[in-house]
């Protein structure tokens, strides 16, 4: 298991996890908080949430957290839970979730982008080595998943080592 502390400084060896303690560590140099804004994957819907995400970037962003629609997110508060069943209600899907994720990365490549998600969505019923593939292909740094247990967690996040992405849970 990868703690925020330990992908803050880049410790689990990934490249995901270098870019995420590099933000931080610009932050820091400048003397200031990390800003991590938080946008929900397809919410209002996808052109929006692309835009909402690019205007976090420009308005000085040092990472983005891209919430994965769910439609059981009870590690979410109140106002994600909504986003997120509106997002759902719109059309997104895990799918829109990767091309968002895409979109971003290839808009703002040097914006470490850490999705947050829940182990269905990502694990399903593999490993999870495809979506960890594609999430650092599209750019991700790191990854959260809101509901591994320690058993699942060790064995995921080798998977994501193995993509290259920091993993906390």
């Amino acid at each position: 298991m990868i703690a925020l502390a330990e992908a803050q400084a880049g410790t689990n060896g990934t490249a995901g996890a270098r870019r995420i303690a590099a933000a931080f560590a610009r932050a820091r140099a400048a003397g200031r908080p990390a800003l991590i804004p938080y946008v929900v994957a397809g919410y209002p819907d996808a052109d929006t949430s692309f835009a909402i995400a690019l205007a976090a970037a420009d308005a000085g962003a040092d990472l983005l957290e891209v919430g994965l629609p769910y439609s059981d997110p009870l590690a979410d508060g109140a106002t994600l839970q909504r986003a997120s069943a509106a997002a759902l209600r719109a059309g997104a899907t895990l799918e829109g979730a990767l091309r968002l994720i895409e979109r971003i990365g290839a808009a703002r490549p040097d914006l470490p982008l850490v999705p947050m998600a829940y182990a269905n969505q990502v694990i399903g019923g593999g490993d999870g080595s495809a979506t960890a593939a594609r999430l650092a292909a599209a750019g991700a740094a790191g990854l959260i998943v809101a509901d591994l247990t320690p058993d699942e967690g060790e064995a995921f996040e080798a998977v994501c080592r193995t993509a290259g992405l920091a993993l906390v849970y």
